[in-house]
């Protein structure tokens, strides 16, 4: 019932007091499953909620939002990988339903992004000796890296060494690849649009640069084409970093 009650709470957007009432006194696990809960379920609601607050003139509103999450018992990791993810994939929504401005949707995943690198950066560990070197790549001509950045921040928390490319050119990318052999390639891309730049990088890996490591590509493009892999060359389409790192096994 108390679960029932809180994902209930989450769904209609309650506040920091009814979330930390509905977690009070109980067992850390149960506040835990809760949690997981709520953010697997995450509202529309909840979600233009915090894409109100990185709009917001005052910058302590995203601050004051994301803080409710973690009284309600949300994680820094579930924050960087599930809720900033969620809600950058609003601000599309809202952008493509002339609900906010191409300069608002600009300015609140900038702000995403901010809080991205800030929250990552709290989390970031060692590599691990057994860990993978792993490139994640947005292909040059492609403008959203928030999600890039997502995965980057999930692998070195599992102790991957992580290469980031962004947008850079056939030049500068093999520059910046000079001297790292790659064990995995994670191609992110967000639209349809994308297909040909992502097309085009994964062929100069493969034949500019003689990148002989499994080639994956991912993001919001995996669930609109199920044919992506073999329309960009790539080994496989898949939007789990535990089944993209298996391929490496």
């Amino acid at each position: 019932m108390l679960e029932e009650q809180s994902s209930t709470a989450l769904r209609h957007g309650a506040g920091s007091g009814l979330l930390e009432g509905m977690v009070q006194g109980v067992l850390p696990e149960v506040a835990r499953r809760v949690a997981r809960r709520r953010i697997a379920a995450i509202s529309t609601e909840l979600a233009d909620r915090i894409c109100a607050a990185a709009l917001a003139a005052a910058p302590q509103a995203l601050d004051a939002m994301i803080a409710e999450l973690e009284a309600s018992g949300i994680t820094n990791a579930e924050i960087c990988d599930l809720v900033i993810p969620t809600v950058a994939r609003r601000f599309g929504e809202r952008w493509l339903d002339d609900t906010d401005s191409f300069v608002a949707v600009t300015i609140g995943v900038s702000r995403l992004q901010t809080l991205l690198r800030d929250r990552e950066e709290m989390l970031r560990q060692a590599p691990s000796p057994t860990g993978r070197r792993v490139l994640v790549l947005v292909p040059h001509g492609c403008q959203h890296t928030l999600g890039a950045h997502a995965v980057a921040g999930q692998l070195r928390r599992e102790g991957h060494r992580v290469r980031l490319s962004l947008c850079e050119p056939t030049a500068d990318l093999a520059r910046s690849l000079a001297g790292f052999k790659a064990d995995l390639v994670m191609v992110s891309a967000a639209a349809s649009s994308m297909l040909p730049c992502a097309a085009e990088a994964i062929s100069f890996l493969r034949k500019g640069l003689a990148v002989d490591a499994p080639i994956l590509i991912g993001g919001p493009i995996f669930a609109s084409h199920s044919d992506v892999a073999e329309r960009t060359g790539a080994d496989l389409a898949t939007d789990s970093i535990a089944e993209a790192l298996a391929v490496t096994v």
